[in-house]
């Protein structure tokens, strides 16, 4: 298997990782009502990868009927929804836009710990290569 695919399987861990940190980090110093919308932006940023993440590993697959036409009609119908919902909350005022930001940024900071965590493999791969 390659390296893509693995880094796939990587990020859905770490963005329940993430989640779980924000939500306790919210707990602590932050009022009930942003934590609330902290998970709230956090579980529709996750469950959006989550899904992403099936759809893409379906079109990975050699000799998958799956065509990018098709990932890119389920994710902006699926991106259109998740603006729906966004919309719905916050036109409504079910929840606070601090948190629902910081829940949102559950995939950023995502992004950037297995990026670093790749990164730190790859340098530490190649330091023990030269030390070797």
């Amino acid at each position: 298997m390659t390296d893509k695919p693995i880094i796939l399987y990587k990020i859905t861990p770490f963005s329940w990782i993430v989640l779980a940190g924000l939500t306790v980090f919210s707990l602590i110093y932050l009022p009930f009502e942003i934590t609330v919308s902290v998970v709230i932006g956090g579980l529709l940023v996750t469950v959006n990868l989550l899904l992403f993440h099936r759809v893409l590993l379906r079109a990975l697959v050699p000799g998958s009927k799956v065509t990018p036409k098709n990932v890119l009609v389920k994710y902006y119908i699926r991106f259109l929804g998740t603006v729906l919902i966004i919309f719905i909350l916050v036109s409504q005022h079910l929840v606070n836009g601090l948190g629902l930001i910081l829940g949102l940024s559950t995939f950023i900071l995502t992004i950037f710990s297995v990026l670093f965590s790749e990164l730190g493999t790859v340098l530490y791969r190649k330091i023990t290569k030269e030390a070797a």
